[in-house]
């Protein structure tokens, strides 16, 4: 491209750039040069107090350069023909060989110049918080003593104490149950209302009789255990964008008489530029005509200049090139957002931190912070270790390992089930590498750093200044092929399809430069069945000759939640000039949303908000029919009812040996008598209080007569 107007710079890289983001995703390739422009750069020296001013003619180069270009691609060619003229003029006004003070080289090539960069990942920064065990455990001790103690004064309670140093964890000590009266008294009686003991234990008063007539009650001890294993957990902050940009300058400084190697510090190439000048190693697309005798060997001095967020200025050491990253344009798709979730790495306690660090990170755990208890305060947590164990509510009548579900390891097998169904995991780290293990040991950070792979494309501004009178872009171009192209579910479990929905599928795609020269692809995903989320397009860089996995892998997500068998896409491959250069058919169905099935019963009526209490009362009646089976009461220890029983028949034995005793000493008559009369005083009688017996009443038929007075003797006779 030849050099353009100072004046319409301005305009052309508007609209450049305007038709850079108007370009779909199948058109992008590497290294776009956005604008170029001839340049009169002028520098105002304040070392001395002339303030002299330098000019210099400079072409100005504007590229994006995206997160694909892995490799050498593009070229640019800058029309140079010295360097280090004393007044700028070429060729060189002197002779070095003839003048020691003449620093002038004329130059027998273009100077060239390639930028290639390493693939994008978001870097988060970490920081320490504490460690969690892998799966805490609950022990349960029932000590020969049958006493158990867990008061916070005890110099040695059951469980014992953990200590960090010197210092005693407090709550380390675990909880004590023992049986209490009304556990003894049920479990003894057998009256079925027995309530749960943590550990089972046995409180019938006959088991430990002594031992609770003193006062020892059948107890437990519940410590809390560690298992081997740790986790570190750290804090994620803000992502930023790592990667590295590699400005490759090929500067010609002489033409060897020979063709024998060149010094370390420069090299030797044979090459044939387009115009038939000589000049750096060309492409197989422009090799020298047959026949042609071989050029004159042309000694290169390579510099490598460095970019990166870090480092946005570089130039070489002659300061006839100089860069600079400008910064880079949105992502179509957003950096994952990590800063509600925390890090987990193991620990092993054979491993050094190097190895652990070193380690396959795909197995690192991200936790939501909501599943995270860093103050020992809630139950069934990670994180919950002493405090929480201890003072758990109703602990003695819950059921063993309460308080202590939704560990690490739970986590974890939950995620496993996950994989095994086909469904992406919740809590690996894998989950942001798209199914691909191994990319999380390609990021080149340090030992305790994390980052994830920017699959999106992400587009760097670099403008080079280079002292050159024009510019000329090589781009290299070679076909394709793409193979082994299916769809699979997370950790490769089955491919063919996945669930709808509730999954997504993992395409896994190779691809091959079938041409002679490393080159720029771009493979985009479309045409495809209806309902299929749009995909977006992946640049490539591919070495010729080389079977290459594109990697992470591009994620499919289907937007109904239907069966259907015959979904497709189709794979398109372009070159470095939009080209197509290859397609394939991928197919894969999708299985129909499997719903969670919904809970069924309960109570039928509408109830009073207490529900129904359970009754086991009549236990023991079904187990024993018959009132009297006292063997039946024995055998089944069902010794409320054989008390009822016992109670009774005494009973009865007793009211009836009491009526006979008074039946023989002739006060049952008098009883029974006197009861009448009782009986007919209070509730039948209704004569006044001046009625008399009839013993004392007046004879029938006896008018007027005195009564007839009856001596003490002829009463008792009478009464008898």
């Amino acid at each position: 491209m030849r050099g353009v107007n100072p004046r319409r710079a301005p305009r052309l890289l508007a609209h450049l750039l305007l038709a850079v983001l108007c370009l779909p995703s199948a058109l992008l390739v590497h290294g776009i040069v956005l604008s170029t422009s001839s340049l009169q750069s002028c520098v105002r020296d304040g070392s001395g107090a002339e303030l002299d001013v330098k000019c210099e003619k400079k072409v100005v180069v504007t590229l994006a350069v995206g997160n694909g270009a892995s490799l050498a691609t593009e070229q640019l060619d800058f029309s140079l023909m010295c360097i280090g003229s004393p007044d700028g003029s070429c060729p060189c006004p002197c002779n070095y060989q003839t003048d020691p003070t003449c620093n002038c080289r004329d130059l027998a090539a273009p100077l060239s110049l390639t930028v290639t960069k390493t693939p994008v990942w978001a870097s988060y920064p970490m920081q320490y918080i504490t460690s969690f065990n892998y799966k805490p455990y609950e022990a349960v001790v029932r000590p020969a003593s049958a006493k158990c103690t867990d008061s916070d004064w005890e110099v040695a309670p059951t469980c014992g104490w953990y200590y960090v140093g010197s210092y005693k964890v407090p709550d380390s000590q675990g909880f004590a149950c023992e049986c209490s009266a009304s556990q003894i008294w049920d479990s003894t009686l057998g009256n079925g209302n027995t309530e749960r003991t943590r550990a089972n234990i046995n409180c019938d008063f006959f088991k430990d009789a002594i031992d609770i007539i003193v006062g020892k009650p059948p107890c437990s001890a519940h410590c809390l255990m560690f298992d081997p294993l740790w986790y570190s957990g750290y804090e994620l902050g803000p992502p930023s964008l790592q990667f590295d940009i590699t400005v490759t300058v090929d500067v010609p400084v002489a033409v060897s008489s020979s063709n024998t190697p060149s010094p370390a510090a420069a090299y030797t190439t044979n090459a044939t530029m387009p115009n038939g000048t000589a000049g750096p190693p060309p492409s197989p697309s422009s090799p020298p005509p047959a026949g042609a005798p071989p050029p004159p060997a042309v000694v290169y001095r390579r510099e490598m200049l460095g970019l990166s967020p870090s480092v946005t200025l570089a130039a070489t050491t002659s300061r006839l090139v100089s860069t600079n990253l400008l910064g880079d344009l949105s992502t179509y798709t957003s950096l994952p957002e990590l800063s509600t979730r925390l890090l987990m790495i193991p620990q092993p306690n054979t491993w050094t931190v190097e190895q652990i660090l070193a380690s396959n990170r795909s197995s690192w755990m991200l936790l939501p912070a909501s599943s995270v208890d860093r103050d020992d305060t809630l139950c069934n947590k990670v994180g919950t270790v002493f405090s929480a164990f201890k003072h758990q509510p109703n602990a003695c009548f819950r059921a063993p390992q309460s308080c202590l579900d939704n560990q690490i390891k739970d986590l974890q097998a939950k995620d496993s089930e996950r994989v095994a169904a086909g469904k992406v995991p919740l809590y690996s780290v894998g989950q942001l590498t798209y199914g691909a293990a191994s990319m999380m040991a390609s990021f080149k950070g340090g030992p305790l750093s994390f980052a994830v792979p920017v699959p999106s494309q992400s587009n760097s501004l670099v403008v080079i200044n280079v002292a050159a009178d024009s510019v000329q872009l090589v781009t290299n171009a070679s076909p394709g092929n793409i193979s082994g192209a299916q769809i699979c579910t997370y950790g490769e479990s089955r491919c063919g399809g996945f669930e709808a929905g509730a999954s997504r599928g993992y395409l896994k795609v190779n691809v091959t430069n079938t041409g002679y020269v490393a080159a720029s692809f771009t493979l985009t995903l479309t045409k495809c069945s209806v309902n299929i989320r749009p995909v977006e397009a992946r640049a490539l860089s591919l070495a010729p000759g080389v079977l290459t996995p594109v990697e992470p892998y591009i994620q499919v997500y289907v937007e109904d939640p239907f069966y259907d068998e015959g979904r497709y896409c189709w794979l398109t491959l372009y070159d470095s000039q939009a080209r197509v250069v290859a397609t394939h058919l991928v197919t894969f169905y999708t299985n129909a949303t499997v719903l969670d099935n919904k809970p069924v019963g309960g109570l039928n009526s509408s109830g009073d908000g207490a529900g129904p209490q359970p009754d086991n009362s009549t236990s023991c009646s079904v187990k024993c029919g018959q009132f009297w089976d006292l063997l039946c009461y024995a055998r089944s220890k069902c010794w409320g009812k054989m008390g009822v029983l016992l109670g009774t028949t005494i009973g009865v034995a007793a009211l009836i040996g009491t009526l006979v005793m008074l039946a023989k000493l002739g006060l049952l008559a008098l009883c029974m008598s006197s009861a009448t009369g009782f009986l007919g005083r209070c509730c039948g009688g209704t004569s006044k209080p001046d009625d008399k017996p009839e013993l004392f009443k007046q004879p029938v038929g006896v008018n007027n007569a005195e009564p007839t007075v009856l001596t003490e003797q002829e009463l008792r006779r009478a009464v008898k």
